[in-house]
């Protein structure tokens, strides 16, 4: 495993490669020379490639996971609490870019392979709880009567796919492509639309609640200590 010291410095040179040209064409000798270790050096940090690429899935899916965690703790209401989900996703494209867009990209990757199962098991239970906050919404009678577990996997479908198209510099300010899809999304499952405005305003306390999830993590997450734990 790497040293403390070196572990985030590999780790996001890699990432930097996958969501540049992808896993296939990302190879030891660029990443190797970007962080100035040999290949060899780097095969005995890390292992195998399909490592690296397990290691920035899991500690991807842990910060991800810890914002959640802020926001529903922060956050009530299950309008709310998902109006965050969806302004953090476009969050995520802005303040951690590379590390979105290399999962994104390799997501069919990580689909079935051995190495990725508790990357896998990570993003089950991400799943899980926003699935939790959309039925919690039905039950109170805030959401129309949907299928949960589906609604679930069209919203994560399509935030997914913003890798092809976002672009965090474009003519359309990030903040209101997270209202836009807050709109969306919200406006086909509320069954009183009167708070979806409060909801998209990108200074509302949904949107404020992401940022400051997203700011704090950003701001305390070493993925060296995650990847000491698993020596």
């Amino acid at each position: 495993m790497p040293r403390p010291g070196r572990a985030r410095e590999i780790l996001e040179a890699f990432t930097r490669q996958v969501a540049e040209v992808g896993y296939d064409e990302t190879n030891f000798s660029a990443v190797a020379a970007e962080v100035g270790l040999s290949k060899g050096a780097l095969s005995h940090h890390f292992g195998a490639k399909e490592q690296m690429l397990a290691a920035l899935q899991e500690s991807y899916m842990d910060r991800r996971s810890m914002e959640l965690d802020l926001m529903t703790d922060q956050l009530g209401d299950p309008a709310e609490r998902l109006a965050a989900v969806l302004h953090a996703f476009v969050i995520y494209y802005v303040q951690d870019r590379a590390a979105t867009v290399a999962v994104h990209r390799e997501i069919a990757r990580l689909a079935d392979r051995e190495a990725m199962a508790t990357g896998r098991a990570m993003r089950k239970t991400y799943l899980d709880a926003v699935r939790e906050v959309l039925a919690d919404g039905i039950g109170r009678g805030l959401f129309q009567a949907v299928d949960p577990a589906l609604q679930t996997l069209l919203v994560f479908g399509s935030a997914q796919w913003m890798w092809t198209w976002f672009d965090p510099d474009g003519p359309t300010p990030p903040a209101d492509v997270g209202s836009a899809l807050v709109t969306l999304v919200l406006g086909g499952l509320l069954v009183d639309r009167a708070a979806l405005k409060g909801l998209a305003d990108p200074e509302g306390p949904a949107a404020k609640a992401a940022r400051a999830a997203v700011d704090r993590v950003a701001d305390t997450y070493d993925v060296a200590d995650r990847i000491a734990g698993k020596r």
